[in-house]
Protein backbone atom coordinates (compact mmCIF):
# COMPACT_ATOMS: atom_id res chain seq x y z
CA UNK A 1 0.00 0.00 0.00
CA UNK A 2 3.00 2.70 1.01
CA UNK A 3 5.09 1.27 -2.20
CA UNK A 4 1.85 2.67 -4.33
CA UNK A 5 1.71 6.00 -2.49
CA UNK A 6 5.16 6.67 -2.35
CA UNK A 7 5.11 5.92 -6.66
CA UNK A 8 2.62 8.12 -7.43
CA UNK A 9 4.70 10.96 -5.52
CA UNK A 10 7.84 10.12 -7.10
CA UNK A 11 5.79 10.44 -10.45
CA UNK A 12 3.87 13.52 -9.86
CA UNK A 13 7.59 15.40 -8.80
CA UNK A 14 8.89 13.85 -12.37
CA UNK A 15 6.00 15.14 -14.12
CA UNK A 16 5.69 18.84 -12.27
CA UNK A 17 9.12 19.93 -11.46
CA UNK A 18 7.51 23.45 -10.22
CA UNK A 19 6.19 21.15 -6.99
CA UNK A 20 8.45 21.84 -3.91
CA UNK A 21 6.66 19.32 -1.68
CA UNK A 22 3.11 17.00 -1.73
CA UNK A 23 1.66 14.46 1.18
CA UNK A 24 -0.95 12.46 1.77
CA UNK A 25 -2.86 12.22 5.53
CA UNK A 26 -5.63 10.21 6.68
CA UNK A 27 -8.93 12.68 7.73
CA UNK A 28 -7.40 12.58 11.09
CA UNK A 29 -4.35 14.08 10.37
CA UNK A 30 -1.83 11.49 10.26
CA UNK A 31 0.81 11.23 7.19
CA UNK A 32 0.91 8.29 5.02
CA UNK A 33 2.93 9.11 2.72
CA UNK A 34 5.38 12.27 1.88
CA UNK A 35 8.23 14.05 -0.22
CA UNK A 36 10.00 17.44 -0.74
CA UNK A 37 9.12 20.44 1.89
CA UNK A 38 6.23 18.50 2.94
CA UNK A 39 7.40 15.45 5.33
CA UNK A 40 6.56 16.08 8.46
CA UNK A 41 3.09 14.92 10.86
CA UNK A 42 2.80 19.10 11.21
CA UNK A 43 2.16 19.41 7.99
CA UNK A 44 -0.29 16.39 7.89
CA UNK A 45 -1.89 17.65 10.75
CA UNK A 46 -2.22 21.45 9.20
CA UNK A 47 -3.62 19.75 5.52
CA UNK A 48 -6.46 17.72 7.45
CA UNK A 49 -7.38 20.80 9.73
CA UNK A 50 -7.56 23.04 6.82
CA UNK A 51 -9.82 20.43 4.60
CA UNK A 52 -12.17 20.45 7.78
CA UNK A 53 -11.84 24.19 8.09
CA UNK A 54 -13.13 24.86 4.46
CA UNK A 55 -15.59 22.36 4.66
CA UNK A 56 -17.23 24.09 7.80
CA UNK A 57 -16.94 27.21 6.52
CA UNK A 58 -18.23 26.76 3.04
CA UNK A 59 -20.97 25.08 4.57
CA UNK A 60 -22.25 28.42 6.40
CA UNK A 61 -23.04 29.38 3.21
CA UNK A 62 -24.37 26.64 1.08
CA UNK A 63 -24.96 22.64 1.95
CA UNK A 64 -21.73 21.33 0.35
CA UNK A 65 -17.85 20.51 0.99
CA UNK A 66 -14.37 21.68 -0.63
CA UNK A 67 -13.05 18.86 -2.67
CA UNK A 68 -9.94 21.31 -3.61
CA UNK A 69 -8.67 24.84 -2.90
CA UNK A 70 -5.89 26.62 -4.04
CA UNK A 71 -3.51 29.30 -2.20
CA UNK A 72 -1.64 31.77 -3.25
CA UNK A 73 1.34 32.94 -0.33
CA UNK A 74 4.56 34.84 -0.94
CA UNK A 75 6.54 31.88 -0.14
CA UNK A 76 4.46 29.43 -3.13
CA UNK A 77 1.43 28.24 -4.40
CA UNK A 78 -0.70 25.19 -2.67
CA UNK A 79 -3.44 23.16 -3.03
CA UNK A 80 -5.53 20.83 -1.16
CA UNK A 81 -7.44 18.20 -1.93
CA UNK A 82 -9.77 16.08 -0.07
CA UNK A 83 -10.69 12.47 -1.98
CA UNK A 84 -13.68 10.33 -2.04
CA UNK A 85 -12.11 8.27 0.79
CA UNK A 86 -12.05 11.33 3.20
CA UNK A 87 -7.79 11.35 2.98
CA UNK A 88 -6.52 14.28 2.38
CA UNK A 89 -3.95 15.15 -0.24
CA UNK A 90 -1.63 18.49 0.05
CA UNK A 91 1.15 19.75 -3.05
CA UNK A 92 2.87 22.57 -2.43
CA UNK A 93 4.59 24.81 -6.09
CA UNK A 94 7.12 27.65 -6.59
CA UNK A 95 6.07 30.67 -5.81
CA UNK A 96 5.86 31.35 -10.01
CA UNK A 97 4.11 27.80 -10.53
CA UNK A 98 1.58 28.33 -12.41
CA UNK A 99 -2.45 27.32 -11.32
CA UNK A 100 -3.34 24.96 -13.96
CA UNK A 101 -0.04 22.81 -13.23
CA UNK A 102 -0.81 22.52 -9.61
CA UNK A 103 -4.15 22.18 -9.84
CA UNK A 104 -3.19 19.35 -12.76
CA UNK A 105 -1.22 17.67 -10.24
CA UNK A 106 -3.58 17.70 -7.61
CA UNK A 107 -6.25 16.04 -10.02
CA UNK A 108 -3.56 13.34 -10.95
CA UNK A 109 -2.61 12.69 -7.41
CA UNK A 110 -7.07 12.03 -6.79
CA UNK A 111 -6.83 9.66 -9.59
CA UNK A 112 -3.69 7.60 -8.96
CA UNK A 113 -4.56 7.37 -5.10
CA UNK A 114 -8.36 6.84 -5.62
CA UNK A 115 -7.91 2.94 -5.36
CA UNK A 116 -5.25 2.36 -2.92
CA UNK A 117 -6.58 4.62 -0.26
CA UNK A 118 -10.33 2.89 -1.29
CA UNK A 119 -8.76 -0.17 -0.83
CA UNK A 120 -6.68 1.20 2.67
CA UNK A 121 -10.31 2.77 4.10
CA UNK A 122 -12.00 -1.04 3.14
CA UNK A 123 -13.10 -2.74 6.27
Amino acid sequence: MIDALEAALRQLRQDCPDLLGAMIATQEGLLLSSSGDLGSEVAAAMASDLADSLDHNLSLLAQSCCNEALMWTPTGLWGVARLPSRHVVMVKGVAECRAANLRLALGRLRRDLAAPLDALSAP
